[in-house]
């Protein structure tokens, strides 16, 4: 059945490209240029963002719950909801912003390492500006839709879990393979056949990132995404 040889031959690839972390690690340790992204990154999403919100919910809120108890349950929904309103979500979109902007940064560098052709080859400063703009556009559209997909299919009882996890990791892939693509010059069209060609590649490349940070609360497993997404970025340009 050549068929089903090709799919365990994509599926057994995507899976080994994607766990192949010390190729990754390396690009990082030999790049004084990546060092500083990295760092940055990691400060913002991991300390920042992810501590804040360890620091607040296993910490700081059973604190201010046992302190308020005497005040109601009240009380401590808007503790919650003021937490999420005046920090949590401010941070999020800030790491949002950043984050997709150190991520591009990353693989600039990179794919100029690696020779590839990159946008500013064959396009002016504005055309090049412009397609920079697009791409921060698009990305987080595309991120909706699968996130969007994913969890209302996870209210599917039983095949909602397995559902939402293929929807996740083909998101991870697709999201990080959008930076090799950007600098390719792929049009939309040539992304998604791309995509669709290779889609248990896809599905086993984004696997290990979904099983690492999906499994959280909905704030918790961003921040924990954006911490190893730098990483994660650098394994496509193994394939």
């Amino acid at each position: 059945m050549p068929n089903l040889s090709a799919m365990f031959a994509n599926l057994t690839k995507g899976l080994r490209d994607g766990m192949n972390f010390p190729f990754a690690i390396e690009i990082f340790a030999k790049s004084k240029t990546l060092k500083p992204l990295f760092v940055q990154c990691f400060i913002l999403n991991g300390f920042l963002f992810v501590g804040s919100i360890i620091f607040f919910d296993y910490i700081a809120a059973p604190l201010f719950d046992s302190a308020s108890s005497s005040s109601g349950a009240l009380n401590n929904i808007n503790n919650d909801n003021s937490m999420d309103l005046f920090w949590i979500w401010p941070l999020y979109t800030i790491s949002f912003i950043l984050s997709a902007s150190w991520y591009d940064g990353i693989a600039e560098h990179v794919a100029k390492k690696l020779s590839l052709h990159t946008r500013a080859a064959n396009s002016n400063t504005n055309t090049n500006s412009l397609d920079f703009r697009s791409d921060l556009i698009y990305r987080p559209i595309i991120f909706l839709v699968f996130v969007t997909q994913a969890s209302l299919l996870s209210l599917i009882p039983m095949v909602g879990t397995v559902a939402g996890f293929v929807l996740y990791s083909w998101l991870y892939a697709f999201y990080a393979f959008e930076y090799v693509w950007s600098y390719k010059g792929y049009s939309l069209k040539k992304r998604i056949k791309y995509f669709e060609e290779r889609w248990g590649y896809m599905l086993a490349f984004g696997a290990p990132n979904a099983l690492i940070s999906n499994y959280f609360p909905f704030f918790l497993s961003s921040g924990v995404w954006a911490m190893i997404f730098p990483i994660v970025s650098l394994l496509k340009f193994n394939y």
